[in-house]
């Protein structure tokens, strides 16, 4: 029997209970030996398998082939604390933790950088004025993104709070604006939990497709620093060829000439000359920007800042 992703819109419990089920069921039907090859995406069903499964983790390498991962480590990790990974609880735990503070949560793992470097060089520079915020800091290893922070917004709005949550999201999932937003400004979802898409700033009035990086001149995202940068959708052509012919993309489905989408190391960008991947991952970006303290007069943060 072939099955793809058993685990769809299945609760964790009867995740972890579904191979079993589906065990007795072949047991009670087949008089004879049965296999099951099963696809998956899901912690609860791999931490399940029995002695006797065979468990094969894919994962895409460097230059964006299909490959099994020989010792994936999570495989030793206790329920617990795939839970604690799966939905995020630690973050969650931060934030009550925070309940008389001003606290604000961004979508990427490098937004909370980029809006706290740019709140302290707007303060002072005198931009902007008694704003006290606290940030929920968190690194590259913890699983963020657009849906895990309307979750939070979700559960956070059942909460008692003193202080205010601000959930600030990027602006690049347009079927998502209209759950996070409320009539194009801040959406109040109760219990002081707030939350908005990051504004279009001028100099991207153009697209309505917007990440953090976006509110940094072309001139910034585009500067190579140790042969790598930071490139966008729009460089590309259809078959992932850079406009140079220097360069290649190998998520070509991300190529767009009308997108600005910004493309990092994940994306796989190569020199066809020597194999290398020229991409900075946003985490470099931001170690770099941070560094350069003088790319936030340049920043045009200020507009995040007339919403919250």
């Amino acid at each position: 029997m072939f099955i793809d992703e058993p685990e769809y819109s299945l609760h964790p419990v009867w995740q972890e209970k579904i191979l079993k089920i589906y065990s007795d069921i072949l047991s009670g039907e087949s008089s004879g030996n049965f296999q099951m090859f099963i696809s998956t995406h899901s912690p609860f069903i791999v931490h399940n398998i029995g002695l006797r499964d065979k468990l094969f983790v894919l994962k895409k390498n460097d230059i964006g082939f299909t490959e099994i991962v020989t010792s994936p480590t999570y495989a030793n990790y206790s329920y617990s604390e795939v839970v604690k990974q799966a939905f995020n609880i630690n973050l969650l735990d931060k934030i009550k933790e925070m309940s008389k503070d001003v606290v604000i949560v961004t979508e990427g793992k490098t937004d909370w950088m980029h809006i706290k470097n740019a709140v302290f060089e707007l303060k002072r520079n005198g931009v902007i004025k008694n704003l006290s915020y606290r940030f929920l800091e968190y690194d590259s290893t913890t699983e963020m993104g657009d849906q895990t922070l309307l979750r939070f917004c979700k559960e956070l709005k059942k909460l008692d709070r003193n202080g205010a949550v601000i959930c600030i999201f990027d602006r690049d999932n347009k079927k998502l604006i209209k759950d996070i937003e409320h009539e194009g400004g801040i959406k109040h979802w109760g219990n002081n939990v707030f939350s908005f898409a990051i504004p279009i700033p001028n100099h991207r009035d153009d697209n309505d497709s917007i990440s953090i990086e976006h509110y940094y001149s072309d001139e910034i995202i585009r500067e190579y620093v140790n042969g790598k940068r930071l490139f966008t959708a729009d460089e590309f052509d259809s078959n992932g060829i850079h406009g140079n012919k220097e360069v290649l993309c190998m998520k070509r489905s991300k190529c767009q000439s009308k997108s600005i989408t910004i493309l990092d190391s994940s994306d796989n960008i190569f020199e066809i000359k020597t194999s290398e991947n020229v991409a900075l991952t946003k985490n470099e970006f931001t170690e770099l920007i941070t560094k350069k303290n003088g790319s936030y007069k340049k920043c045009r943060l200020q507009s995040v800042f007339k919403n919250s």
